[in-house]
């Protein structure tokens, strides 16, 4: 509810679950949000989020047929490992290396890296 009491719906979650040295990220954006850069701008934020927190890596489960989403992706300059089951490919996303997202500002002196592990 907004502050004159009109109802609001949610257009996108964004989730990051952590275990060991990984992180698991969940994107949803509602079907008539997409394609206006709330994806790509939340996936940034968990980026952001689990470098600070110190994962390794990212792991991301996409159908094949995301094109938007494997697109997002794509726009890393990062390798991103893939594994193929079925129709969902898995892609773990190493954040041992600058992360740059094209468009964000970020030359590659000035991206943070996360080449760094939690204390024991």
């Amino acid at each position: 509810m907004t502050a004159d009491g009109t109802a609001e719906s949610v257009v996108a979650v964004a989730n990051l679950l952590g275990e060991g040295d990984e992180a698991e990220v969940a994107l949803l954006v509602r079907d008539d949000w997409q394609r206006r850069g709330l994806g790509s701008a939340l996936l940034r934020r968990l980026v952001r989020h689990a470098d600070r927190a110190g994962y390794a890596a990212l792991v991301l489960h996409v159908q094949a047929d995301d094109t938007a989403m494997l697109r997002t992706v794509d726009r890393l300059n990062s390798a991103v490992r893939t594994e193929v089951d079925g129709g969902i490919l898995t892609l773990t996303l190493p954040l041992t290396a600058p992360v740059r997202w094209w468009g964000s500002g970020c030359s590659r002196g000035s991206c943070r890296t996360a080449a760094r592990r939690r204390p024991a």
